[in-house]
């Protein structure tokens, strides 16, 4: 199992943006990646192994070389049974990057719904692995080597021409201004409610008190939570709150009264019913064979998550494998 010191529970992801203004690229292990949104356009490579991804009305199985897309705010996780792993490539997008120097994506949405777009010919599947890994190859070696004038212009390029590929071959939609509108007060309401949740669930947060935030009626809310996120308001913030108590279990030695109370649970029994219906344990069991690494899972859920970022070195050495096995080479200015 990997260890990053993440926590582990559901999240708005957000990034930083270094390189280039804006844009982010990521190369990851991962075991177990919890249920997330981000406001960000995200297309990702599979460089080695295998996993599953899943949104609230799909999912996939993934494999190495697969090429994924992922409109914004789509909530999603990824699970590796049988204790295997993936290394992702991961290209984010920030909205701001679109409106500034590729105005045309900012009213794009890909029309891919089982997130895989693999179904592409073979010649191009290929011409788009080799351009994502091109421009990652780029990316790190400019956030890593004392910069020549020319490099940002051609990690620009590179990026320029990964739209074209994706643009010319993903089926997509252009977004009409009313269409545009809609989908922005959507996304901000998501944004708005996730956040609310995640800065609040560690106390006996309810329904009514995110509808009063974001004005709307208990009625109407819990509807469109099940709607938009896949889950009721409860099984959302319950798994949060086990996520949490699982992190405390795994990495403090606080007792489980005080663990059940700061992950926000109120009855030390009803935590202990939920990790029996995930582990066949209680907390205090699965403390004890937590310590001996013999614990046994009987639900795919309770993975704890597990997520390794890999650092610019690390990440070419992996890119640059990955270039090999397709027999492209990169070269610099």
């Amino acid at each position: 199992m990997l260890g990053t010191g993440l926590t582990t529970k559901e999240e708005f992801e957000t990034f930083s943006y270094e390189t280039i203004k804006k844009i982010k690229l990521i190369v990851a292990e991962v075991n177990h990646r919890n249920w997330h949104v981000h406001k960000e356009l995200e297309l990702l490579l599979v460089l080695e192994g295998e996993g599953i991804i899943r949104t609230k009305a799909n999912e996939a199985k993934i494999k190495s070389g697969d090429i994924l897309i992922l409109n914004s705010f789509v909530l999603h996780d990824f699970i590796c049974p049988n204790n295997q792993s993936l290394v992702t490539l991961s290209i984010v997008f920030s909205d701001k990057y679109c409106e500034e120097y590729t105005k045309v994506l900012r009213n794009i949405e890909f029309k891919v719904p089982d997130f895989c777009i693999n179904d592409m010919l073979e010649e191009e599947v290929l011409d788009m692995q080799k351009q994502i890994l091109v421009t990652a190859i780029s990316y790190f070696k400019t956030g890593l080597f004392e910069k020549q004038k020319c490099e940002d212009f051609l990690l620009m390029s590179d990026i320029c021409k990964l739209f074209y590929i994706l643009l010319k071959n993903v089926p997509h939609e252009q977004l009409d201004d009313l269409k545009l509108v809609s989908k922005g007060k959507k996304n901000n309401r998501i944004e708005t409610i996730l956040n609310y949740i995640e800065n609040n669930f560690k106390r006996q947060i309810r329904l009514s008190d995110v509808a009063e935030k974001v004005q709307l009626t208990d009625s109407y809310l819990s509807n469109w939570f099940v709607d938009n996120i896949g889950v009721t308001f409860q099984e959302y913030v319950q798994n949060l709150r086990f996520e949490e108590a699982l992190n405390l279990i795994e990495n403090t030695e606080w007792s489980l009264v005080d663990i059940c109370l700061e992950s926000g649970f109120s009855d030390p029994k009803y935590l202990n019913q939920m990790f029996r219906k995930r582990y066949g344990h209680t907390m205090n069991v699965y403390r004890k064979n937590k310590k001996k690494k013999n614990i046994g899972i009987n639900h795919e859920l309770a993975i704890p998550q597990s997520l390794k970022i890999l650092n610019n070195e690390e990440s070419i050495s992996v890119i640059q494998n990955a270039l090999n096995n397709l027999n492209l080479h990169y070269e610099t200015c």
